[in-house]
């Protein structure tokens, strides 16, 4: 089954995140990333599995990064006998969105900043000591992304509020910055 799925901008915590909820509810993590893409055939799998996940990234890092890296419908040709076969590439629907968030037992979470800087602080800050940054395109893209996670999870939080939760990682810091603040006077 899939427990949690947890989605987000490069730097936002996401694996972090999703250790931590493994972790504590003994888990597995399902990782995902370029060129290792979530598939409905991963999530029939998971979802039916007696095995409890936590994905790291989805459908919308899928999608996200389609769309930041302007990456092009793919058009495939086949010629049988005297039939020409077009097979394209569509974008995710509505009905792609609703039968993931279906398949998550408990919710989606999505990860953005709404300071982006925080995000390049945060990456710059794990490449020194995890050896783990970004790419010149990934910095370029980062604020596009990022802003994508956000909106596309408004969308989905007013189609399924039970199901998503959005939470601005600049704004959690803050908070808890001004917790410690306040209980050190």
């Amino acid at each position: 089954m899939i427990l949690y799925a947890i989605e987000g901008a490069k730097g936002s915590g996401k694996s972090t995140l999703a250790q931590q909820i493994a972790g504590f509810t003994r888990t597995k993590v399902h990782a995902f990333e370029q060129g290792n893409y979530v598939t409905k055939d991963v999530i029939d799998h998971d979802s039916w599995s007696s095995e409890t996940f936590i994905h790291d990234r989805g459908l919308l890092s899928f999608s996200a990064y389609g769309f930041s890296r302007n990456y092009k419908p793919i058009v495939e040709t086949q010629h049988l006998m005297n039939e020409t076969i077009y097979k394209t590439w569509a974008p995710l629907t509505m009905r792609d969105y609703e039968y993931w968030l279906d398949s998550i037992k408990e919710k989606l979470i999505i990860l953005y900043s709404s300071d982006p800087e925080l995000l390049v602080k945060r990456i710059k800050g794990r490449e020194k000591f995890m050896k783990k940054g970004a790419t010149q395109d990934e910095y370029q893209e980062l604020a596009v992304t990022n802003e994508y996670f956000l909106r596309m999870g408004q969308l989905l939080k007013f189609l399924r509020p039970e199901k998503v939760e959005l939470i601005d990682i600049a704004t959690q810091i803050n908070e808890l910055a001004k917790y410690h603040t306040r209980n050190e006077n």
